[in-house]
């Protein structure tokens, strides 16, 4: 089963839900937790406590994770210097997890609400980061970390506009980037669905 992380970081629909609790502003330009539509998560806020970006992953909400493909209300958003507390706060005891198999979701993310001073999670696909109204609003982005260059991915699809806020968002303020322009695979491209930006699988020669 899944070791009880996520990094932020991976698009195809599904609902941007708060895993922290508490509402508030993200503080990158004007998306907030209404504009992310944030819920309240599981009331573990004590290990959600932020206070600048890039600090919060999603780290799995029981000791075993889940079987398939897991969704944003199987984790919490928690601060990087309480993960380990998280972890035996969820898992107390070692437990023999059933094998059973696993598929990543690379929409979900997590990211510091600033005014709140929360770790939150998101879902990419489902958030104003991936708002279109044409093909060409959408773009490939290798993974939702901090830096594409070097990234695990998967590839994920974000509105153009919204590539620097993104970055902001899930960047701690003094990093940088290595510079270099991963390219994206030729079967793949960033199309417009229904007011969100997603990935779909072309044709090839």
């Amino acid at each position: 089963m899944m070791s009880g992380l996520l990094l932020a970081l991976a698009v195809c629909g599904g609902q941007v839900q708060d895993d922290a609790g508490g509402g508030g502003s993200s503080g990158v330009g004007t998306t907030n937790s209404t504009a992310m539509g944030t819920s309240s998560g599981t009331g573990m806020t004590e290990f959600g406590a932020c206070s600048q970006p890039g600090t919060c992953i999603l780290a799995d909400r029981t000791c075993c994770g889940v079987c398939g493909k897991p969704e944003l209300t199987d984790f919490d958003a928690v601060a990087l210097p309480s993960v380990d507390a998280h972890r035996e706060a969820v898992c107390p005891e070692q437990l023999l997890c059933p094998g059973c198999p696993e598929e990543p979701n690379g929409n979900l993310f997590a990211y510091c609400d600033l005014a709140a001073g929360s770790c939150r999670g998101a879902d990419i696909g489902a958030s104003p980061y991936s708002e279109c109204a044409v093909a060409g609003d959408c773009t490939l982005r290798l993974g939702l970390d901090c830096c594409t260059c070097g990234a695990a991915g998967p590839w994920v699809a974000v509105a153009n506009k919204k590539l620097g806020e993104l970055a902001a968002l899930v960047c701690a303020a003094d990093h940088v980037c290595s510079e270099c322009e991963p390219a994206a695979p030729a079967n793949l491209s960033a199309a417009c669905v229904k007011g969100q930006c997603a990935v779909v699988e072309v044709m090839t020669p």
